[in-house]
């Protein structure tokens, strides 16, 4: 049994039956014969039939963001603010716990006022879940581990939900960072 769903651009799309269940409870995938696939795969050939980039490069390009981040005070392989250049609006909005940025400019200042304080940090990014948003743009939000050591000798640790919006452009390879929200999140516990 197939049932017909409709996809993006009016493109319509075969999905197979629901899935059988097995002695034991388990659902057993449909075989997938061909023209016959799941409607959200055909939304995913879909958008890269009609992106620029595609979830992956959007998770690859946040991780390579952090990558630049941590290079920041690297002894051997350091990243200064001007490498981000390409990969910034002019008119960036960052809105960090403790510091807002409206500007290329105040992107530049922040950036070396956080590294000027460090030893060296790291990034552990969880999942990175990818939103498609209409005109060329993107959302990604995750949660990162942010460990610092501080050049007074504080270590810090921080869970930090993180939201960010981007764009294509036409004459630029990696997609451009319009602004993203860095927020701790409610931990529920009392004041």
């Amino acid at each position: 049994m197939q049932r017909l769903l409709p996809s993006l651009n009016g493109v319509l799309i075969f999905a197979a039956a629901p899935a059988v269940l097995l002695p034991d409870g388990v659902a057993a995938a449909p075989a997938v014969r061909p023209g016959v696939y799941p409607s959200d795969f055909g939304l995913v050939l879909d958008l890269q039939a009609t992106r620029k980039f595609t979830a992956n490069d959007i998770q690859s390009f946040v991780h390579h963001v952090f990558s630049m981040y941590e290079r920041a005070t690297s002894s051997t392989h350091r990243v200064g603010a001007e490498a981000f250049r390409p990969l910034i609006d002019d008119s960036v909005q960052v809105d960090f716990p403790d510091y807002k940025i409206h500007s290329w400019k105040k992107f530049v200042a922040w950036h070396r006022w956080i590294h000027d304080q460090l030893i060296g940090d790291d990034h552990a990014l969880g999942p990175i879940d990818v939103r498609f948003l209409g005109g060329g743009r993107y959302e990604a939000r995750f949660f990162v581990l942010w460990r610092a050591l501080f050049k007074d000798g504080n270590y810090r640790e921080m869970r930090i939900e993180q939201i960010w919006t981007m764009r294509e452009q036409p004459d630029r390879d990696l997609p451009v960072i319009e602004g993203y929200v860095a927020r701790v999140p409610d931990t529920g516990a009392p004041d």
